[in-house]
């Protein structure tokens, strides 16, 4: 839905916990989704790029929401790549976490409440990039992220077996 004052509090009723979040940022759109494996299993990115003439960066920051009101911000590890024009510079990548993974290192698998994705550099004009969206997800009915961890731990453990009986 397009971002506006009345979508704002509108939001903000339902979602108080967007009041800190969207204190940096002022974003074009705002969507509210279902937390599904899918989504759980993917891995957030962050690419940049810089030189004389171009400034891009985009990519996907995740928070996650707990039950008392906690944010917690930045806390998946994102995949990266960081590049740039200028003579002797190196570009810089890296692996990230899934989101899944995340959520059982912090330990939040029981007091997660909602995730919210900022997805900013949606545009890019003049060799910048600018722009962001939000994205709430919460739990479906009958969804249960305790559920999918032990589900992964399980796949896991099934295919340390297949490949021990080799």
């Amino acid at each position: 839905m397009k971002f506006n004052r009345f979508t704002k509090a509108a939001l903000l009723k339902d979602f108080p916990f967007m009041t800190e979040i969207l204190s940096k940022d002022w974003p074009e759109e705002v969507f509210i989704k279902r937390i599904d494996e899918e989504f759980l299993q993917s891995i957030p990115t962050s690419y940049s790029w810089s030189g004389s003439m171009v400034s891009l960066s985009s990519g996907t920051q995740i928070y996650f929401i707990l039950n008392d009101g906690t944010i917690l911000s930045n806390c998946v590890v994102q995949s990266y790549e960081h590049g740039s024009n200028y003579a002797h510079s190196d570009t810089s990548t890296g692996e990230g976490e899934t989101i899944l993974h995340s959520i059982e290192r912090h330990g939040v698998k029981e007091t997660l409440a909602y995730i919210v994705a900022r997805v900013y550099g949606i545009h890019t004009e003049d060799h910048s990039s600018y722009g962001c969206q939000f994205v709430i997800r919460k739990p479906g009915k009958g969804f249960s992220i305790p559920d999918l961890i032990v589900a992964a731990y399980k796949a896991a453990a099934e295919r340390v077996a297949v490949e021990s009986d080799l």
